[in-house]
């Protein structure tokens, strides 16, 4: 008991420490963060998890990211999984194609994306902390047959992080840990993962082969781990996926000024009636509509289905 106290208090005191270096690491590096949190759940009805694949194939166990293309879903195995593409029937949950990246390893493939010519697939998990080139493989769309099995050569993006802003001393130059981006404007923009803090912070990258080193350029206080992110194709709102203490929530940014992300309004949905159902990624289907799947846990990986109209359409 005394131990479990004791580490209460220390994480306690550790989430507010790394507050604080984080508001000093704004104010003399000129990022920009959200002081305010998002409201939970301001609205008259609240959003439900509706219930679409109830038990997805069984090689998804480990699912991780998912987006919507030419009627199915799309989805891939975290680290430890085959560098494989997987469509997915988005009724059955069943694999309808696989398609083996040939030059690609699954380090850690955490979450994929798309715009209207390529998919994207981020290699850049980072649980230890200890990668220093992550990557990102480039699809491109037309070279996907939608009847077959295949093989596949893809496009590579690498890249490394530059040092934490206001670091002084190299045990804590730590490479950020992501498992959430999206495409917009010919740019990727990605989210990390941050268990000690709760914040996410905000990196771009040229969606374009090449060599990058990714500057931190925004931080939002997510009070949780986000794991998934999207972009309404009109660039009019941004929802971002995740849990805290296993309890799955969803981060809504809506009537956005571009490029600007974290502005605008917001709102938080929690659901605590799904506890460790882990939420891994989020594809936005049509204006206020969602899917968020999830890899197994107490539940089998499924795949819900969330109408926003209630905040987005206010």
């Amino acid at each position: 008991m005394i131990l479990t106290i004791s580490t209460y208090i220390l994480s306690k005191y550790w989430y507010f420490l790394c507050l604080a270096v984080i508001s000093a690491v704004n104010s003399c590096s000129g990022l920009a963060e959200r002081k305010r949190e998002a409201p939970i759940n301001q609205y008259n009805e609240k959003p439900e998890l509706e219930l679409c694949i109830d038990h997805l194939d069984d090689k998804l166990n480990e699912n991780s990211g998912i987006i919507l293309y030419q009627g199915y879903l799309w989805t891939i195995n975290d680290s430890g999984g085959k560098p494989v593409l997987y469509a997915v029937h988005p009724k059955t949950g069943k694999i309808i194609q696989s398609v083996s990246i040939a030059n690609a390893k699954n380090r850690d493939w955490e979450d994929i994306a798309q715009d209207n010519d390529y998919i994207y697939i981020g290699d850049f998990g980072n649980n230890k902390q200890k990668r220093k080139e992550l990557y990102i493989y480039i699809i491109r769309k037309q070279d996907l047959s939608l009847r077959q099995n295949d093989d596949l050569e893809a496009q590579v993006i690498s890249f490394t992080y530059t040092d934490i802003p206001g670091s002084t001393s190299r045990k804590h130059r730590i490479s950020p840990d992501c498992e959430a981006f999206f495409a917009w404007n010919d740019t990727l923009y990605l989210f990390s993962k941050d268990r000690y803090s709760y914040t996410t912070t905000l990196y771009s990258v040229p969606a374009k082969p090449g060599k990058y080193t990714l500057k931190p350029e925004r931080i939002y206080i997510s009070d949780g781990l986000v794991t998934g992110a999207d972009i309404s194709m009109d660039g009019k709102f941004i929802v971002l996926s995740g849990y805290k203490d296993y309890i799955p929530f969803l981060i809504v940014f809506y009537d956005i000024q571009m490029p600007h992300f974290f502005s605008g309004k917001i709102s938080r949905l929690e659901f605590p009636d799904y506890p460790d159902l882990q939420t891994e990624g989020i594809a936005i289907q049509k204006p206020e509509v969602v899917f968020v799947s999830s890899e197994r846990s107490s539940f089998p990986p499924q795949v819900y289905r969330i109408d926003l109209t209630g905040i987005i359409g206010k």
